[in-house]
């Protein structure tokens, strides 16, 4: 086939463990469709050692025959590819009849082009101090009194050795007074381990009674792992995303650990946070292990032995600080809303108050709002007004107000009657019931209040879209 190389790095981008069954499937199908060896499928699906039978992939690729009125085609992995976060082939020398055209724009909030990310060196300590490691994990993660649960054991299964129950009858506290009382030897806290397998951690904490999602007490830390890749350009994107994290570890495999903080209330909003922060993921690059999502998921513990590996704390606190201001911040980095602008200089030097027009009207060249009931505000004019906003008076909030239509692209100067000296600046910020956010402009449903001092910081609350009434 044409494009067999473009298709490999479409396939290579792809993780099997962050498929469906019926994705799987699918990728499958279009390799056979495009020509390849059911050996490329077999190999590629290798790379997800939790649901991967050796034999299992001959069993269906036997059983796909094509045809059919929508059959699935080379095509539809580079769909998968494109929609997972795939920016397509890094490209070749061109040929006289290539076509060349424009690039396509960033998908909506993306912020790293993985293609330019410039891999990070882990930073491994020199000196490997176990103790230390699982003792500054602790105490980044855990409250003293909380319960944590971790495992040491393993099994054997689907010829991979798989985690055993574990224990978590222990608080944070109780580990952290026994690392410093065990001579340096780890094994005396959590027990031996094999050190072809390692061992893991709850990154929860848990009631003390197991380590199910029902056991779990604080939904505080959602997992992020990426494994194809490598591990210097996947803590280098993480760093890039401003990811709130809690810890940075090194799984002693194919794969950095990032414990990020989403801080959900209940096990609903959990899922809800923890699906916004891998769709933010897959966009910048980052394709994720789907099964990490639960807040009962284990982790690699830090200072133990994996093979000719170690599992190591890289990192503690980093990013963003929580989870509030890092989806502030990156719907700000993404939106296509204009920059921030600093207007206190031009607070310091206001314009020279013109003239009143007439007794009980705004001065000329000023601006302010124009007020009408509900249906005719919609045709009024957005440049001069003709008349200024009374003062609110007691009692005005709980009766029908009229709609009033914000002329001016910041702020709206308004005289009171008789146009004295004063000046009454009205943010639409102020509405006490504003259904326009905190936009420059937009309906109001109500009158907003006068407002006589307005400091340069409050602009930073104007840079928002108008929500319609």
């Amino acid at each position: 086939m044409d494009n067999a190389n473009e298709l490999k790095e479409a396939l290579d981008f792809l993780s099997p463990s962050a498929l469906t069954y019926d994705e799987w499937i699918l990728v499958g199908m279009g390799l056979k469709e495009a020509g390849l060896p059911v050996e490329a499928w077999e190999q590629w699906s290798a790379r997800d050692g939790g649901r991967y039978h050796k034999g299992e992939c001959a069993k269906k690729w036997a059983s796909f025959h094509g045809g059919g009125g929508s059959p699935v085609t080379a095509s539809s992995i580079f769909q998968l590819a494109y929609s997972s976060g795939w920016r397509g082939p890094a490209g070749h020398a061109l040929d006289w009849n290539d076509d060349i055209s424009a690039g396509t724009n960033h998908t909506d909030g993306q912020l790293v082009d993985p293609r330019w990310v410039e891999a990070h060196d882990l930073a491994l300590p020199e000196q490997w101090d176990p103790v230390d490691q699982l003792r500054r994990y602790l105490q980044a993660l855990f409250e003293q009194d909380e319960h944590v649960a971790y495992v040491t054991e393993s099994f054997m299964a689907d010829d991979k050795r798989r985690p055993a129950k574990g224990s978590w009858t222990r608080t944070a506290g109780q580990l952290l007074a026994e690392l410093g009382t065990c001579g340096g030897d780890i094994g005396k806290v959590v027990g031996d381990c094999d050190p072809e397998v390692g061992a893991w951690i709850c990154f929860n904490p848990v009631d003390g009674t197991g380590r199910k999602d029902a056991n779990v007490t604080a939904y505080r830390y959602a997992l992020v792992e990426c494994d194809n890749m490598e591990l210097g350009k996947q803590q280098a994107i993480i760093k890039q995303l401003e990811l709130p994290c809690a810890a940075l570890v090194y799984s002693g495999g194919k794969s950095v650990h990032a414990i990020v903080k989403v801080d959900a209330p209940d096990y609903t909003e959990y899922r809800k946070r923890v699906d916004y922060l891998y769709a933010a993921c897959q966009k910048n690059g980052l394709t994720l292990d789907q099964q990490n999502r639960n807040p009962s998921r284990l982790s690699r513990m830090p200072g133990i032995l994996r093979g000719d590996k170690r599992q190591v704390l890289l990192e503690t606190n980093f990013g963003k600080s929580c989870w509030d201001e890092w989806v502030d911040w990156l719907e700000a980095e993404t939106d296509d809303l204009p920059d921030t602008e600093n207007l206190a200089a031009d607070w310091e030097h206001l314009p020279r108050w013109q003239t009143r027009s007439s007794s009980g009207c705004c001065a000329k060249g000023t601006r302010c709002f124009w007020r009408a009931p509900a249906r005719p505000a919609r045709a009024l004019p957005s440049s001069s007004c003709a008349s200024p906003l009374p003062r609110a008076s007691p009692g005005w909030a709980g009766s029908p107000a009229p709609r009033a239509r914000c002329c001016t692209s910041i702020w709206s100067w308004i005289g009171p009657p008789a146009c004295t000296a004063s000046r009454t600046c009205i943010p639409p910020s102020t509405c006490p019931r504003r259904t326009c956010g905190t936009s420059t402009s937009g309906t109001c449903a109500v009158l907003p209040s006068p407002w006589t001092s307005w400091p340069p910081s409050s602009f930073a609350g104007l840079r928002k879209k108008a929500t319609p009434p």
